[in-house]
């Protein structure tokens, strides 16, 4: 049986989860899509409830149909299903997590956390959450969140490695008691050192905070070191994406050196 109509419920469920947050949050499910994702999210444990593939689409060769029901979809009504319409043929609902603290490990050497304070962009979150996952780092935390993990825009902005990555949601006294002992390094305009002239090789915990603001003053009583990106151009920063992806990276070349 191939979905024509927009009206079938599947149908009104993919759309209500991909536009509302609060949808996700009560259902406790959310939308991706493209196979990399698929196949990124059942490789690392996630639980997928249906899948929904373009009418006249094959199954990877190493698929396995036991993963969710397929369900396929006239070919232009799935594209009113994906963003990348021209070009995506599946996607899948899949169910959220809790990302407790409780989940991560604690922070040994050399070992490196992200964590993003009250970032706002969910195109942002995506990019570091790939940045974290491309430098092989412990993991993410994610402190007082203004984005939705599950927007769709953070789904594929990080490429799949929202599944790969360890994750915790949690708020600002939760993160500060977690990292206690840890060593902070926080970013700032002012009076920072380069990062090449810090000690960057673990346990180490990176506090980025907004483009606008900056990183709240609970962490900087905290801060072990403070670090600023230098700036040879006429703008005085970067976006905080870029600044993880500096900063992640000087740390992987200290760790093995």
């Amino acid at each position: 049986m191939i979905i024509s109509s927009p009206s079938n419920p599947a149908i009104k469920m993919i759309h209500r989860l991909r536009e509302k947050s609060r949808a996700r949050r009560q259902e406790e499910l959310f939308v991706m899509e493209d196979w990399k994702e698929v196949q990124m999210a059942t490789r690392n444990g996630w639980e997928l409830t249906h899948l929904f593939m373009r009418e006249g689409t094959l199954t990877p060769v190493d698929w396995d149909p036991n993963v969710a029901p397929i369900h396929y979809v006239k070919d232009e009504l799935f594209s009113t299903l994906v963003y990348r319409s021209g070009t995506v043929d599946v996607c899948a609902i899949a169910r959220t997590r809790a990302h407790s603290l409780e989940e991560l490990s604690k922070p040994l050497a050399p070992s490196c956390y992200l964590v993003l304070d009250q970032v706002e962009k969910p195109g942002n979150v995506g990019a570091i959450l790939r940045t974290a996952d491309a430098a092989g780092l412990t993991g993410v935390l994610i402190v007082d969140p203004v984005s939705d993990l599950y927007n769709p825009n953070v789904i594929r902005s990080s490429v799949g490695t929202i599944f790969s990555v360890p994750i915790a949601l949690c708020n600002l006294d939760q993160a500060l008691g977690w990292l206690s002992g840890i060593p902070l390094l926080i970013t700032q305009l002012e009076g920072g050192k380069a990062p090449w002239d810090l000690d960057l090789r673990g346990p180490l915990a990176i506090i980025l905070g907004t483009e606008a603001t900056g990183v709240r003053q609970p962490w900087r009583d905290r801060a072990a070191q403070f670090v600023k990106i230098p700036m040879f151009g006429q703008n005085d920063s970067l976006n905080v994406s870029n600044t993880a992806a500096i900063l992640a990276y000087e740390h992987v070349r200290q760790r093995n050196g």
